[in-house]
């Protein structure tokens, strides 16, 4: 593999992961996404940091995913900085909720911890689970504002012939003719799923939660704002976390360079899950460069590499290292007889045959 990082960047990268690794995801928060972490911690054989930085891009997906993977950064970093670099959505603000901090790029942007349910009869696509409670919020409406109208109407147009409770009867049967078409395309089981996993979100929520959420704030991210795809920026944030900054020049140096490696994935989520590890693209460049100028054996820690030949090469641990290029033994050569031809330099060729002429 040629090096990804030229000398400036990887200056820069080494720098940083002095005192914090730095992660970045871009897309669905789903099964894969959290394998791909699992996968994250042992390629790396340097040392891991107290703190990260996790750079996340998604537009959302499975709860129970973004909870577990939630859970297994925080048990494995003292700290987290979350950089909302892009669209950070539903799940993904639900591991919002697990850091420390929540740092927002130019572009970057929050949403509700709303349900993701797929659509019925349909292959593809979704339906926020908030489409289906505000469908039937809004019937409730309709249905008082309508009875309430109708009541008042009918009394009033009957100059007080018709009693109240006859009105009230008149109105019922009218709002019931109006909206049972509504009503029975309502499913129940369906309203119910929806309450269940928005219960779900909100226990979870309060799960991760480290002190950073503003009193109140889960409430407000489940239930209410008026879209999936509503956008909570720089500005708004505040109201849901304590602890909420600007990019930093740091994070802004390592987001470029990641946006760079992953072609601008960085900024728009990738349609599968992409994760890339700043300290363990190091090794792999330093690897490259020992395998460049030593051309000796290099090997993983504790294991036994692969020479350029594809001979294997003891290591004894610890950081990837060297071992001296050997020369083979020469091969004896007959006594020396005039006429004999040798190679450049005066010396015998190591593989090259042995020819003589006579003069």
């Amino acid at each position: 593999m040629g090096s990804q990082l030229g000398p400036p960047e990887l200056a820069t990268v080494k720098k940083y992961l002095v005192d914090r690794d730095f992660f970045v995801y871009s897309g669905p928060i789903k099964e894969d996404a959290l394998n791909g972490l699992i996968g994250v911690f042992p390629s790396s054989k340097g040392r891991r940091a107290k703190e990260l930085t996790l750079a996340l891009t998604t537009y959302g997906g499975d709860a129970h995913v973004a909870y577990r993977m939630a859970r297994l950064l925080q048990a494995s970093y003292q700290s987290i900085r979350l950089l909302v670099a892009g669209p950070c959505k539903s799940a993904g603000t639900l591991i919002a909720i697990a850091a420390d901090e929540v740092s927002f790029s130019p572009f970057g942007e929050l949403g509700p911890l709303d349900v993701q349910l797929g659509r019925r009869d349909e292959i593809l696509g979704q339906n926020s689970g908030l489409d289906s409670l505000q469908t039937f919020g809004m019937i409730q409406g309709w249905a008082f504002s309508m009875f309430e109208s109708y009541m008042v109407q009918i009394v009033e147009s009957s100059y007080g012939q018709i009693s109240t409770r006859m009105a009230c009867e008149v109105a019922g049967k009218l709002v019931r003719g109006i909206l049972s078409p509504l009503l029975e395309q309502v499913d129940p089981h369906r309203l119910s799923e929806i309450q269940r996993m928005m219960t779900i979100a909100t226990a979870y929520g309060k799960r991760l939660d480290k002190q950073n959420l503003q009193p109140d704030a889960l409430g407000k991210l489940v239930n209410s704002y008026p879209a999936h795809e509503f956008v909570i920026d720089f500005r708004e944030a505040p109201e849901l976390f304590k602890n909420v900054t600007e990019i930093s020049e740091p994070d802004r140096a390592l987001l470029f360079t990641a946006a760079r490696l992953l072609d601008g994935a960085i900024f728009r989520p990738a349609t599968e899950p992409i994760w890339l590890d700043f300290r363990s693209l190091v090794e792999r460049e330093e690897e490259d460069d020992d395998k460049k100028t030593g051309g000796g054996n290099v090997g993983s820690a504790g294991g036994v590499g692969k020479n350029e030949q594809g001979k294997s090469g003891d290591n004894d641990g610890g950081s990837p290292q060297r071992t001296p290029r050997q020369s083979p033994r020469r091969p004896r050569l007959p006594p020396k007889r005039a006429g004999v031809r040798k190679g450049p330099g005066g010396k015998t060729g190591e593989n090259d045959a042995v020819r003589a002429t006579r003069s």
